[in-house]
């Protein structure tokens, strides 16, 4: 008897390798997804509305998938899946409803864990962006530690907010059978869609939106107030008028939002420069030949006292931007040290904030687990009351 070489024995194999892979691909074809433990449909171009009774499907592992009932699908009792054609039962009713009674158990546990790590994959989300926030304003503090003396740039971020973000999982499983228009039933767990409210942190808001262009309309106006006041000849007054002006709008944009350094939205917030809005505030400071500060000098004919409160006026420059409005001087009277201590206050101020919002996303996020770690030491309420776990 001849024997195939070692290379024909390889061909035949690979040829039998790729029927078998055929022939599962023409089956998942067939089943059109019926093997739902293998291969799971998403929901992604279904539509579901809350209160709408839905099929609760094992997906992978312990999560379920939901899924509407077909066209013309009824719900009878259970039971009514267990009767041959004939009218008589196919298995042993109490056995039947046992086993049905522990695939809803079932079901019920496994729709509360896809829950609740649907909530902790939200959590850690949010976490994430408190870490990476919390890290950029402690850079930003180290940065501004000299900015009294030396000028700062900072880009300004709108301080974000919680926004609903809801989970959808039915409610009240039940095992049913369902019977399609050919008469064909199935056992299927049918529960009621409803709505976990969840949150997620979202620093781009429509509010936020909102806020930064009416910053930039007064932007836009201070700018038209100063070219008029150039076309019209200069004025100390109306010039001084302006830039005080230009210092509120500082106080304005730094009161909803967060002052960060380039660089430390570079290194940890870069994603923001994409989503926006963002604005931004700078300041230099003038230097003499001696690398001092130039404290503002009588000769510049528009300066008030240069003492105002405990405030000393230096020569230098400022700029406010917001969305596509920019206004901007030099070589002007500033109150530096005020304007440097906002800064630093309002990047103090959401350091406190974020610390605290953390501490309230780890707890969550910890409770989170344990919940699903007392599901999963349950066998996720699988077994009966006085049934012994294996």
């Amino acid at each position: 008897m001849a024997f195939p070489s070692n290379k024909r024995r390889s061909v035949v194999l690979l040829v039998f390798i790729l029927l078998i892979i055929a022939g599962i691909a023409v089956l998942l074809f067939l089943y059109n997804g019926n093997l739902r433990g293998i291969v799971p449909r998403q929901l992604t171009a279904i539509t579901l509305t809350i209160g709408q009774q839905v099929k609760v499907l094992s997906g992978y592992a312990t999560s379920v998938l939901l899924y509407p009932l077909a066209a013309g699908e009824t719900q009878k009792d259970v039971s009514f899946c267990n009767l041959k054609p004939n009218g008589s039962p196919a298995y042993e009713p109490s056995a039947y409803k046992a086993l049905m009674d522990k695939r809803g158990r079932c079901l019920s546990g496994y729709m509360e864990a896809t829950k609740l790590r649907e909530q902790s994959g939200i959590i850690q989300g949010n976490l994430g962006t408190v870490e990476s926030l919390l890290a950029a304003l402690s850079m930003t503090g180290k940065e501004l530690a000299s900015a009294a003396d030396y000028g700062f740039s900072v880009v300004v971020i709108p301080s974000g907010t919680f926004l609903p973000k809801p989970i959808q999982y039915a409610s009240g499983i039940q095992m049913k059978c369902v019977v399609n228009t050919s008469g064909g039933k199935s056992a299927e767990g049918i529960g009621t869609l409803q709505n976990f409210n969840a949150s997620t942190f979202a620093i781009s808001t429509p509010e936020s939106v909102a806020r930064f262009k009416a910053l930039e309309k007064k932007i836009a106006a201070l700018i038209k107030s100063a070219q008029d006041m150039m076309a019209n000849g200069f004025d100390a007054g109306s010039m001084w008028t302006i830039l005080t002006k230009a210092i509120g709008l500082k106080s304005e944009m730094l009161a909803a939002n967060i002052p960060l350094t380039p660089a430390a939205v570079q290194k940890y917030y870069r994603s923001i420069l994409a989503s926006g809005p963002t604005g931004d505030i700078s300041m230099g400071i003038n230097r003499d030949e001696n690398n001092m500060r130039t404290e503002c000098a009588k000769s510049i004919p528009w300066v008030v006292d240069k003492v105002l409160g405990e405030d000393v006026y230096y020569r230098g420059s400022i700029g406010i931007a917001s969305l596509a409005e920019t206004v901007g001087f030099t070589d002007v009277c500033l109150p530096t040290e005020r304007i440097v201590r906002e800064i630093k206050e309002s990047v103090t101020a959401h350091s406190q904030r974020f610390f605290k919002m953390r501490t309230s996303l780890v707890a969550q996020l910890q409770a989170n687990t344990a919940a699903l770690k007392k599901l999963e030491d349950n066998n996720y309420n699988c077994n009966s009351a006085g049934e012994a776990e294996k």
